[in-house]
């Protein structure tokens, strides 16, 4: 058995299938794989010479919507699932000075959500309209605390990139 390993980043399925053909074939040149999306079911299919196993520990199987399972070769599989592989469809700015802001109807400590207009891997900008000033919960700030999150309220991961932010705060007493 081989294990073939993508390196972390933001693909796109045809991406996957030319990095995994080209790791395939470098292993043995009569092999054959096939992995194709369906944009209307959002489900994907493979088609290989050989077995893929979905079950090993940190797959792609289920970023592809498949099960961890064990595919047969030689035969068409299609996923159960939908493709899983841009998790991200909304982003929050979250601030620690804030709490009076809701999200999903729960309390958060959301500035802002949106999701994003670009494809993965492009630059995001993003203002806010209409600006919506929000109570902050202290006196004093000491320090100021923002943090972004995806929709389920994961931290994201841009991999070192530089996110620039800008705040406004208003005095509301004078």
């Amino acid at each position: 058995p081989h294990i073939v390993e993508i390196p972390t980043g933001t693909y796109e399925i045809n991406a996957i299938e030319k990095y995994l053909r080209t790791q395939i074939l470098a292993l043995n040149k009569r092999c054959v794989f096939h992995l194709t999306p369906n944009h209307n079911t959002l489900k994907t299919s493979i088609k290989a010479t050989f077995d893929i196993d979905f079950s090993q520990p940190h797959s792609i199987g289920t970023l592809l919507g498949f099960d961890k399972v064990l595919l047969a070769a030689n035969k068409t599989h299609i996923s159960n699932n939908i493709i899983d592989i841009a998790p991200v469809n909304a982003i929050s700015v979250e601030c620690n000075l804030v709490n009076a802001s809701y999200n999903n109807g729960q309390l958060s400590h959301s500035l802002h959500t949106f999701s994003p207009l670009v494809a993965p891997g492009y630059k995001i900008v993003e203002t806010p309209t209409p600006v919506i000033y929000l109570p902050i919960n202290t006196n004093y700030i000491d320090e100021i605390s923002v943090r972004l999150v995806d929709q389920t309220g994961r931290l994201i991961s841009f991999r070192k990139e530089r996110i620039t932010l800008s705040l406004h705060l208003k005095d509301i007493m004078g």
